[in-house]
C-alpha cells in the first residue's frame, strides 16, 4: 500500500505478526526487522493473536506451533498441558475466515504429517528454531513479502 505525499509516494510499513511465546527469543530475532523498517506485532498466545487479526491486517505472519492458549488459569503459572498445536489451530482459523495473509512458522515441530498439513494450508516456508541464524529469518521474510500468498 502507498501513499501520496507532496513529493510523491511513499510506501507503508509492513506489518508482521509474530506469534511467539518464548519472549526472550522474539527480543533477539525482532531488532533487525525493526531497524529495517517492518511494523511488528507481538501475540504471546492463540487468544491474543486471535484478537491481533481481528483488528488489525498483516502482510506477514510468523507464527510458532506450539503456543498457550491464553485461556486464565485458577493458578498464575502455565500448565505444561495448556502447550498444544495452538499454532495450527490458529493457521486453520484464518483460512477458514478467508484470511490469505502469507505464514512462516517458526518453530522445533517437525513432524511430517503436521508439515504436510501446513503446506496444504499455504505455509511454503518452515524455519526450525535452534538452526537458524538472523539472516536465514531476513530471507525468509523478504522472500514472502515478496512472494504474497501462493
Amino acid at each position: 500500500m502507498c501513499i501520496f505525499l507532496k513529493k510523491g509516494w511513499k510506501r507503508l510499513p509492513r506489518k508482521i505478526l509474530w506469534v511467539e511465546d518464548d519472549i526472550e527469543l522474539l527480543r533477539s530475532m525482532e531488532v533487525p526487522l525493526l531497524e529495517r523498517g517492518y511494523e511488528l506485532h507481538e501475540a504471546k498466545n492463540y487468544l491474543e493473536a486471535i484478537s491481533s487479526i481481528a483488528n488489525f491486517k498483516y502482510d506477514l505472519i510468523i507464527l510458532d506451533m506450539i503456543i498457550p492458549s491464553g485461556l486464565p488459569h485458577q493458578i498464575s503459572r502455565i500448565k505444561i498441558s495448556d502447550y498444544k498445536l495452538n499454532g495450527l489451530e490458529f493457521l486453520e482459523y484464518i483460512r477458514d475466515n478467508g484470511i490469505q495473509t502469507q505464514v512462516i512458522v517458526f518453530s522445533v515441530v517437525e513432524d511430517p504429517m503436521l508439515l504436510k498439513r501446513l503446506k496444504s494450508l499455504g505455509v511454503n516456508i518452515c524455519l526450525k528454531k535452534g538452526l537458524i541464524f538472523q539472516e536465514d529469518l531476513d530471507r525468509a521474510v523478504e522472500e514472502s513479502l515478496r512472494s504474497g500468498f501462493p
